[in-house]
C-alpha cells in the first residue's frame, strides 16, 4: 500500500470524527503537501529522510510567493496531520512505527510582536516606498513587509481603532474582539439568548465557520471554548446599545426578527465571519491604523489582560485556552507594550532640540 492509498482510506475514516471545517482542513493539506510529495512511497518503507526531503521540496517550489498557505505554519500542520494518520497505520498494524514522529522540526517563525512606534515607523516608511513606486494606497498599505505574520496594537492604537469605528453598525463585535479575545467564529455565532443581562456574562456557546463556500455553525473550537465570560458594566453598556440600534434597523429595512448578535448589512440575518476580515481590513486601512488580521484581536485582547494583572487562570477562562501556559506566553509582550506606552507619552511632551522648539 502506498502513502497516497493509506492516506484516502484514513481521511474517510476522520470523516466521522471530525468537525467538518478541520476535516476540510485535513483534506487540505492531503492534496497541497502531503499526496504530491509523499504520495508515491510505499506506506512500509516511508523514512524521516523521505518526509524532510518532501518538505523541503515543498518549501522551495516554484511561485510559492504567490500562493496561500505558504511558508513553515503551512508545513508544520502538515506535519501534524501526517503523523495522525500515521499512528492510525500503527495501530491498524500497516507499519511498525511512526516515521513522523522521529523528524525534528523547528515551530514556527511566527512570534506576536508589538507594533511599537519603531516598528510603525519602518513600516510606514516601506508604504512610502511602494506608493511612491506607483502603487495604490491601499496595496501599498497590505503589501508593506510587517515584522511578523502574528502581530498586536499597544493599547494607544486599539484606542484609535475603537475611536474609528465607534459609529460602526457593528461596534459591539469589534470591542467585544478588541476586549475579550473571542475568535471571529464565536463572535459570529453569538446570539442574544446568550447575554446575561442580569449578572453581565456573555456564553459562547456555537462558532460560525467557513467550510468550503458554506458558513455552518458547530460548537467551539473544543471543550475549553464552551465559556461564560463577564462583559463588563461598559461591555454590557455596550451590547444594550447594539441591541436598541439593531432593532430599529430591523423595522426601518423591513426585515424579519432574528435572534443572531452579529448580522448581514443586506439581509439583516447571520453575518458570514469572512465579511468580518473583508471589514476589519478596510476599516483598518481607513483608520491610517498598521494592519492585523482578525485573529491578532484575540492577541491584542490576551495583551490587554497581561498588561492589567489579570492572573493566568483568569485569563485562561475568558479565551477559552486549554491550558495556562497558553496564556502565560502572551506576558513576554509586557517589555514591548510598556516601551511603546513610554515612547507615545514622551512623544506628546515639547522640547527643544539643538536650541529650536521641535
Amino acid at each position: 500500500m502506498t502513502v497516497a492509498a493509506w492516506l484516502e482510506v484514513w481521511i474517510e475514516h476522520k470523516r466521522h470524527d471530525l468537525k467538518p471545517n478541520s476535516w476540510a482542513n485535513y483534506r487540505g493539506q492531503l492534496d497541497r503537501i502531503l499526496i504530491p510529495y509523499l504520495g508515491r512511497y510505499k506506506l512500509d518503507e516511508l523514512r524521516p529522510t523521505h518526509i524532510r526531503a518532501a518538505f523541503d521540496a515543498y518549501a522551495t517550489r516554484p511561485g510559492r510567493a504567490n500562493t496561500r498557505n505558504d511558508g513553515r505554519t503551512a508545513i508544520l500542520r502538515a506535519r501534524a496531520v501526517l503523523r495522525s494518520a500515521l499512528s492510525d497505520a500503527v495501530r491498524e498494524g500497516l507499519i511498525e512505527r511512526n516515521p513522523a514522529t522521529l523528524l525534528r522540526m523547528k515551530g514556527t517563525g511566527s512570534r506576536p510582536v508589538v507594533w511599537t512606534p519603531a516598528r510603525v515607523a519602518t513600516w510606514e516608511r516601506e508604504v512610502e516606498n511602494l506608493r511612491n513606486a506607483g502603487m495604490s494606497p491601499r496595496d501599498a498599505w497590505r503589501h508593506a513587509e510587517r515584522p511578523s505574520g502574528v502581530l498586536v496594537w499597544p493599547p494607544a492604537l486599539v484606542g484609535e481603532f475603537l475611536d474609528a469605528v465607534s459609529t460602526h453598525r457593528l461596534y459591539a463585535v469589534w470591542f467585544l474582539l478588541c476586549t475579550r479575545g473571542l475568535r471571529r467564529g464565536e463572535v459570529s455565532g453569538l446570539q442574544w439568548r446568550d447575554v446575561d443581562w442580569e449578572h453581565g456574562t456573555l456564553s459562547i456557546e456555537r462558532q460560525r465557520v467557513s467550510v468550503g463556500r458554506q458558513v455552518i455553525t458547530q460548537s467551539p473550537k473544543s471543550s475549553s471554548g464552551i465559556r461564560t465570560i463577564a462583559l463588563g458594566s461598559e461591555g454590557l453598556e455596550i451590547l444594550r446599545a447594539h441591541k436598541a440600534s439593531q432593532a430599529k434597523e430591523r423595522l426601518r429595512r423591513g426585515w424579519g426578527p432574528t435572534d443572531w448578535i452579529t448580522t448581514d448589512p443586506h439581509q439583516g440575518d447571520v453575518h458570514d465571519p469572512n465579511r468580518l476580515t473583508t471589514e476589519f481590513r478596510r476599516l483598518c486601512f481607513e483608520a491610517g491604523l498598521p494592519p492585523l488580521r482578525v485573529h491578532d484581536l484575540r492577541h491584542v485582547a490576551a495583551t490587554i489582560m497581561a498588561a492589567s494583572g489579570s492572573d493566568l487562570v483568569t485569563m485562561k477562562g475568558v479565551l477559552g485556552h486549554s491550558n495556562v501556559r497558553m496564556s502565560a506566553s502572551y506576558t513576554s509582550l509586557l517589555p514591548d507594550i510598556e516601551q511603546a506606552s513610554a515612547d507615545a507619552a514622551i512623544a506628546l511632551i515639547p522640547r527643544r532640540a539643538n536650541g529650536a522648539q521641535r
